[in-house]
């Protein structure tokens, strides 16, 4: 909060001995809510699940940008259409999502898979401008293939991962639209008796400067006893820069209550276009150790 610190003494030296007085009691109130901006504006991730367009149909050309969306429903994420009923109810074939036809069959809930589109759009700031954009997936269920403004720029066949896209070169200038398409198939013919369709988790439009951590980027492997504790810690930085650049990477371990208890930073040079992998090995004396009876949790902040 050094930032948000800054501000507020300045403010307090421009204002009179009332209006001081005012200020002063209003100081937690200040504090907490610049602090919370400044945090939003270093968030790495925001969330990305709010207002998609969704159709069931295997419709040709919904990739295009100027495709007619306008009919579809608006969803928001997470969302999976197996539990939706469907739309043409048969008595003694189909009950709400349910068909005696679905693919699998008993093996598979008798739930229908098929096909559907998602389409978003989306606006960068110009504070955005010169930095690297992904979309990170948690969960789509199953195979899909997503388009960024008409371009193809990616194709992920499993449904039980996660995974990224670094969509920098699909994305127009600030300011301008950005139009989002992907499109899932579910055969039916599953691994597992219910498994959903679509994009059944969240969904995070991340934006990082060229040089940043990398996507999964970091590994933490903890040794503890009774008397001390040793949390090596492997950082990969990727340099998506032009030009290689120093790079010090800051560690520390808190405690539950936000104490740190073990700090450390080490430096490397990353040449552009590569990734360099920081290790550090943290120690502390006498950890609380975790166990069902007493759930105790140190966190670690690169």
């Amino acid at each position: 909060y050094p930032v948000c610190f800054h501000s507020f003494i300045q403010s307090i030296q421009m204002t009179n001995p009332i209006s001081r007085l005012l200020f002063l009691a209003m100081i937690p109130l200040i504090l907490q809510s610049s602090c919370r901006e400044a945090e939003k504006e270093m968030a790495r991730s925001r969330s990305f699940n709010a207002d998609w367009r969704f159709t069931r149909d295997s419709i040709a050309g919904a990739e295009q940008p100027r495709f007619n969306d306008s009919g579809w429903r608006t969803v928001d994420l997470p969302h999976d259409w197996s539990i939706e009923d469907l739309p043409h109810q048969e008595p003694g074939k189909t009950i709400g999502p349910f068909s005696k036809e679905s693919p699998g069959e008993a093996s598979t809930g008798h739930a229908i898979g098929g096909t559907g589109w998602y389409r978003k759009t989306f606006t960068l700031g110009k504070n955005e401008t010169g930095k690297r954009i992904s979309l990170y997936f948690e969960g789509v269920y199953m195979e899909s293939d997503l388009w960024i403004n008409g371009q193809h720029a990616g194709y992920h066949p499993y449904g039980y991962t996660s995974f990224a896209y670094d969509i920098t070169k699909y994305c127009k200038p600030a300011g301008e639209a950005n139009i989002i398409a992907m499109r899932v198939r579910n055969t039916g013919k599953n691994s597992r008796w219910y498994s959903g369709s679509g994009i059944y988790r969240n969904v995070w439009l991340t934006v990082t400067d060229p040089l940043h951590i990398a996507q999964w980027g970091v590994r933490i492997t903890p040794e503890a006893g009774e008397g001390s504790a040793a949390v090596n810690i492997q950082t990969s930085v990727a340099n998506e820069g032009s030009e290689k650049e120093d790079v010090m990477v800051r560690m520390r371990i808190l405690d539950k209550s936000g104490r740190t208890v073990a700090d450390d930073e080490k430096g490397q040079t990353d040449g552009a276009g590569d990734t360099a992998v920081v290790s550090h090995t943290l120690k502390f004396s006498n950890p609380l150790l975790w166990s069902p009876d007493s759930p105790y949790l140190y966190r670690a902040e690169v």
